[in-house]
């Protein structure tokens, strides 16, 4: 069941917008083209709004944890990996992490294989156009490629008693390429960073899989969707103005003019972006419920719009984490 409480939702809003050229095939009247707040429409304004999840592996959460070094094939690895699971505990801040005397103790294997390095080249036949004739000659490019495979398998345990455990497993395969074969090695990463990147990754599903995290959810806030060559026939100018005050971290204020847009606006897209932003909004509060309520108004305005029906599914997989939270004793 959806709830409108406010309990564990850390907002976590950040901005960033993805801007791309949208002036391409429009309609021309008097040789002008008719661009209409055409930059705005182009741009997307996209938002995240953070939601507490439970963790992955277990249908407990523990108070506090001792984590031990790992054990590893390579020296040194295990208590690096080790360190990068304390560091994620820590930094989602649900779960104690202790030196000694934990509630619960984490330990683990890590499996790192070997780096493998191939240089290879790729000749193709280009045509240039010299003094009038033309010549075919062989370009090379020269390519090195870097492959490693890592597993870390962990436990929790309470006691006696295995609260959680699982094998996570990471493929790191990237290749560089470049005029000749010693600037492509050149470009590759050193064997040490790739091994950095993997054992990141493995710390980081261990501590999803174990600890109560943040998990970001993205939305992408509505202007209006029918900004073309009809002037005559704009978006509630209440959308943008609100989109504006929110991206400046002005919620309040946002919503009060998507409210308006509710209050005037007879234009069903109008009324059903209204109700999908103020859904973020809610969203941004914590008030699952209530943004449940207006996604479901906007999907009901334009039925089988994707944004709408995934912002549902957004909304419920964050209500059903909060609820697993509150049974697992997470307030």
């Amino acid at each position: 069941m959806l709830t409108n409480d406010n309990t564990l939702l850390k907002p976590h809003s950040r901005k960033y917008l993805d801007t791309s050229a949208c002036i391409n095939n429009l309609p021309r009247l008097g040789g002008v083209v008719i661009v209409c707040c055409l930059l705005a429409a182009c741009k997307k304004p996209m938002v995240k709004e953070a939601a507490l999840m439970p963790p992955i592996d277990t249908n407990t959460v523990v108070q506090s944890v001792q984590v031990q070094a790992f054990s590893s094939n390579q020296s040194g690895y295990g208590a690096r990996i080790a360190d990068l699971v304390k560091n994620g505990i820590t930094r989602e801040g649900q779960i104690s992490v202790l030196n000694q005397g934990g509630e619960a103790i984490l330990t683990g294997t890590l499996t790192l294989g070997k780096i493998d390095s191939k240089a290879y080249h790729k000749s193709s036949e280009v045509t240039e156009e010299k003094d009038g004739r033309k010549y075919t000659k062989t370009v090379y490019t020269y390519y090195y490629r870097k492959q490693l495979t890592a597993n870390a398998t962990y436990s929790l345990n309470r006691g006696s008693q295995a609260i959680a455990g699982n094998n996570f497993a990471t493929n790191y395969d990237q290749e560089w390429n470049a005029e000749t074969a010693a600037e492509a090695s050149a470009k590759s990463l050193n064997d040490e960073e790739i091994i950095s990147i993997c054992l990141d990754t493995l710390a980081e599903d261990i501590v999803l899989a174990v600890s109560p995290h943040q998990q970001n959810l993205a939305f992408e806030l509505q202007k209006g969707s029918h900004l073309k060559w009809d002037v005559w026939n704009l978006p509630h100018k209440g959308l943008k103005l609100g989109v504006d005050y929110y991206e400046k971290g002005l919620y309040p204020q946002a919503s009060q003019y998507w409210n308006q847009v509710l209050e005037q606006a007879t234009e069903p897209r109008d009324q059903a972006a209204a109700h999908y932003n103020l859904g973020v909004y809610e969203v941004h509060e914590g008030n699952y419920g209530k943004a449940f309520s207006h996604f479901r108004e906007a999907d009901g305005l334009v039925p089988n719009k994707t944004l709408y029906m995934q912002a549902l599914k957004k909304v419920e997989r964050a209500a059903q984490g909060r609820n697993e939270l509150k049974m697992m004793g997470v307030q």
